[in-house]
This record gives C-alpha cells, sequence and structure tokens, in this order.
C-alpha cells in the first residue's frame, strides 16, 4: 500500500481462519483523517471494500458457506475432490425377545388333565377312596403359581393347599403385595394326605411331579413361589437347604420361580417373616415389571 495511506484496522477470525482486512466502519462514507493522513476519495474506499467482500467471500465459500454472490467478489477457488458419502452397511433390528412362557400342550386339556388327576393311583399306600388335590385359584395364566409341601389332611378336607392358620397368613402375604387369592394358583408338590409313617416320599414325589410338570405347562404362570423346603428342592433338583435357595430368582421351564419359607413355618418361627417379606418384594417387582 502506498505509503502515507491508513491501514484499515483488522478484523480477526478464531480457530485457524487468516485475518481479513476489513474497513472499521464501511458504513461511513464520510472519513476523518487519522493522524493528520488525508482522507480517502470514493474510488479507493470502494475498492477497499470490494476487496475484503471478495477475500470474505473466498473464505466463506472454503467453509462450504454458500449464498448468493455476484462474479465481482469472486475469486478462483480451488476445487475439491468429490467424496462419496461413506456407505454404512444396513443395520439389523434387533431380534425379539425370548418368550418367558411354556406353550401349552395340544392334545390335552385342563378339565381332562383334572379328571386324570382324580382318577391317579400311582401310589399304593394310597387309599382307593382317596381324591389327590388338584388345586385352587385363577387356573388360565395366573400371575403367580404358589407350590406348598405335602398335603395335610386339613388340606384334603377343606380342598385348599394352604388351610387354616397357614391359609390365613398367605392371604395377609399376597395382600401386601397387592395380590388376592383370585389372581394366583395354589396347589401343592404332594397331592395326597401323607400318614405320620410314610417312608415312600421320594416315590410319591416321583408320581406327583409329571401332572404338575403338565398342569404348569397347561397354566403358564409368569412367576412360581414354591413355599417350603421340600416343594423347593423338588422343582429346582437341589439337596440344598431352603435358606441356600430363597432371596434371589431361579428358573423352572423358563419361568421365573422363587424359594420362600412356607406360611406354617412362619408361624412356628416368627423371626422368618422379615426374610419372607424380602421374597414377596422380588414377586412385586418382577410383577410391575410384567405390568401386572
Amino acid at each position: 500500500m502506498p505509503p502515507g495511506r491508513p491501514i484499515p484496522p483488522t478484523r480477526h477470525f478464531p480457530g485457524r481462519l487468516r485475518q481479513i482486512a476489513l474497513p472499521a466502519d464501511p458504513d461511513n462514507s464520510t472519513r476523518r483523517p487519522q493522524n493528520n493522513m488525508p482522507s480517502h476519495d470514493n474510488h479507493t474506499e470502494l475498492a477497499l471494500l470490494t476487496d475484503a467482500f471478495r477475500r470474505l467471500s473466498c473464505l466463506h465459500g472454503s467453509l462450504g458457506l454458500d449464498y448468493p454472490r455476484s462474479a465481482a467478489f469472486t475469486a478462483p477457488a480451488r476445487r475439491q475432490p468429490s467424496v462419496p458419502p461413506e456407505q454404512h452397511p444396513p443395520v439389523a433390528a434387533p431380534p425379539p425377545p425370548a418368550q418367558q412362557q411354556v406353550s401349552a400342550p395340544a392334545q390335552r386339556d385342563l378339565t381332562a388333565l383334572r379328571e386324570s388327576i382324580g382318577q391317579c393311583r400311582r401310589c399304593p399306600t394310597v387309599s382307593d377312596k382317596a381324591v389327590p388335590l388338584f388345586g385352587s385359584g385363577k387356573e388360565e395364566r395366573p400371575a403367580l403359581l404358589l407350590v406348598g409341601d405335602a398335603a395335610t389332611s386339613t388340606v384334603i378336607r377343606e380342598n385348599a393347599p394352604f388351610a387354616g392358620p397357614a391359609g390365613e397368613l398367605l392371604a395377609k402375604m399376597l395382600a401386601a403385595i397387592n395380590l388376592s387369592c383370585d389372581d394366583v394358583f395354589q396347589t401343592n408338590i404332594i397331592r395326597c394326605a401323607l400318614p405320620d409313617s410314610a417312608t415312600d416320599l421320594p416315590g410319591r414325589l416321583a408320581n406327583c411331579q409329571p401332572h404338575l410338570i403338565e398342569q404348569i405347562k397347561l397354566m403358564r404362570p409368569h412367576i412360581i413361589c414354591t413355599m417350603g423346603q421340600l416343594a423347593s428342592q423338588t422343582l429346582l433338583s437341589t439337596n440344598n437347604k431352603l435358606i441356600a435357595l430363597r432371596g434371589r430368582f431361579h428358573q423352572f421351564h423358563n419361568i421365573p420361580l422363587v424359594a420362600t419359607y412356607h406360611p406354617a413355618r412362619l408361624i412356628e418361627v416368627p423371626d422368618l417373616k422379615k426374610a419372607a417379606w424380602y421374597d414377596l418384594q422380588l414377586i412385586q417387582h418382577r410383577l410391575r415389571q410384567l405390568h401386572l
């Protein structure tokens, strides 16, 4: 620039952008001389503005900013090689969650199963007049299936898997997790009353278990709760004590199973109620997850 002419102030852009000489006040057509220098004429001002905007336009073009521009402000720009967009393979949809239920066999229904259980005489020590207990409650897709230990004479007489004070306590336990006896199905791991001198317990379990497994397949409960050590060990096929089985979920034929204490045991040992309440809360939380 010739000597004696003022140098326009520069504006700095952030990052790696270069400095561009822009007039401090392009709209001011009447400039006062600075440092006693002569003022610019209109032609010089226009040349400065044209050069400044040409550089700014080139800068915006290199940054990918597009807007209508006059040919007077357009400078030859280097063409960037066109890069095709990156091709990504299509993302496969996630597989549907596994069905956590047991399909019902087509060859039999609950009515036929009830008749089969009522006519069962597999155990030689059972009286011909005995009627094995089928169970009571909601039969089709219950929220909870309760499986108690061996049936007692009181259970058989009242035709209720949990009878007497144990049944009353169970009703309170279910109410504490917002369930009623109409929401669940109750049954026993052994369906006939055991005599006090019974020694064929393994044989009785082996005779009753096929009926229970088929009953579970037909009813398709959302959750199973075994109440008592005998019922828990039988369905989980283990010899572990109940204290080691409770407090968490197991799986039985892809159905969540919780083992806990029998209500009759809770009446005998009230200190166990705290542990049983924890098990019930596990069930309640899972039912909420299932929106039940």
